[in-house]
């Protein structure tokens, strides 16, 4: 348990450094209105986070906790019903950004990557904290902080890119890199097999299971 919080601690500790130096560098080299354009962009994908997940983590979560066995069949399964959420989230900033900011354009999409790669990467909480992996819960976080701390710094340093979407670009191929790295190592702890992944992800949406999602 000890070496548990040690490990959630030490990646929260990891997650605070690299995005205080990342933003103190943005803050630095970008105008004011772009630095706060980006944090606003981050901030509505942010947003988006309980629509792209209707309560999953949480279930699934807890069934995986009680039953280790079907760590992976679960945590599938909660991607499963992201899938499920995908296009009500896109209606829901498509309604946002027509009625809201009056215009639709590239940042819309590049929000909503933004908004699936945090979710996809979240879902594996399922596989790391009901098996008590807080090291690689740790990791999964750090990988992504640090890989965009350096893509900003060589962005800044060598293409001096200060353009909002441009570094919202960034922060979606480095969200990329770090669901890849725990998307690969949930399968590995979980052990699940592509067809078991593909099945759970595909299994139809039931009553039952609405019911079961409602109190989370």
């Amino acid at each position: 348990i000890r070496r548990n919080i040690l490990h959630y601690l030490t990646g929260q500790a990891a997650i605070a450094v690299f995005g205080l130096l990342g933003n103190a560098v943005l803050a630095r080299f970008m105008s004011k209105s772009d630095f706060g354009k980006l944090t606003y962009f981050i901030a509505l994908a942010t947003l988006l986070l309980p629509a792209l997940d209707p309560g999953a983590t949480g279930l699934y979560l807890r069934r995986a906790s009680r039953h280790r066995d079907r760590v992976g069949v679960y945590w599938a399964r909660t991607i499963g019903l992201k899938v499920y959420s995908i296009p009500f989230t896109i209606a829901l900033l498509v309604c946002y950004f027509y009625f809201v900011t009056g215009y639709i354009d590239i940042s819309m999409p590049l929000v909503f990557l933004y908004g699936l790669g945090q979710s996809m990467m979240l879902s594996t909480d399922v596989a790391f904290r009901a098996t008590e992996r807080g090291r690689s819960w740790a990791i999964r976080r750090a990988v992504y902080e640090a890989s965009y701390l350096v893509l900003t710094l060589i962005s800044l340093a060598v293409f001096h890119l200060t353009n909002p979407i441009q570094q919202l670009v960034l922060a979606v191929i480095a969200l990329g890199i770090g669901m890849a790295w725990a998307v690969t190592t949930a399968v590995r702890i979980s052990q699940i097999s592509l067809k078991d992944f593909v099945g759970q992800i595909l299994r139809r949406l039931t009553w039952e299971e609405i019911g079961d999602l409602w109190p989370f």
